[in-house]
């Protein structure tokens, strides 16, 4: 089983234009910048990571989906969504934010059972970033929905009115602040 991963990187031209760059882990093994220091074995970080790939369930596409929407939510906040330092802390913090999922958003081949968590409500998504635009928080919310299987496909999350116009959806001044080093947050 393969699992891809996508991850922000910030890199400066000499020009010290910014630019993101979404890259990929796949079968070919990892792809990735180390800025100026050791990162330890583990370069990749668990903050992007769907609920059905820390429950070590069945899964699909849609995870990277969930990352591209954990990764959306950071460039306009400048802060991780949901920032575990292990996967059951990862999980916590997803349940703490988005509320205790239902019977049948909860994966049924789960290692760890519903019953573990106790009830939480859902925070919004505007009140957990303020700086997301209508249009940002509403297209986020479909990408991070706890069933994998009802968050938007890749094809449905390209051709979402999100993309239609920058000036239009409210992410004009996206890159005004300097974004912060995923690994140093």
């Amino acid at each position: 089983m393969t699992q891809n991963v996508i991850e922000p990187w910030k890199q400066r031209t000499q020009d010290e234009y910014r630019e993101i760059k979404l890259i990929g882990q796949g079968a070919y093994g990892a792809v990735y910048q180390v800025e100026h220091r050791a990162t330890g074995q583990t370069v990749v970080t668990l903050w992007y990571r769907s609920p059905e790939v820390l429950l070590q369930t069945t899964y699909g596409s849609s995870v990277d989906v969930w990352a591209f929407g954990c990764i959306l939510s950071e460039m306009y906040n400048r802060q991780t969504l949901f920032p575990g330092r292990t996967e059951a802390d990862q999980l916590k913090i997803i349940v703490n934010k988005m509320g205790k999922p239902s019977e049948s958003d909860w994966p049924s081949d789960a290692i760890i059972p519903l019953s573990f968590y106790e009830w939480t409500p859902r925070q919004s998504l505007y009140q957990l970033n303020p700086k997301l635009s209508q249009a940002a928080c509403r297209f986020i919310e479909k990408c991070i929905r706890w069933n994998g299987d009802m968050r938007c496909t890749a094809l449905e999350a390209l051709n979402d009115s999100f993309f239609d116009g920058p000036y239009s959806q409210g992410y004009e001044n996206l890159f005004d602040e300097p974004l912060p080093n995923a690994h140093q947050q």
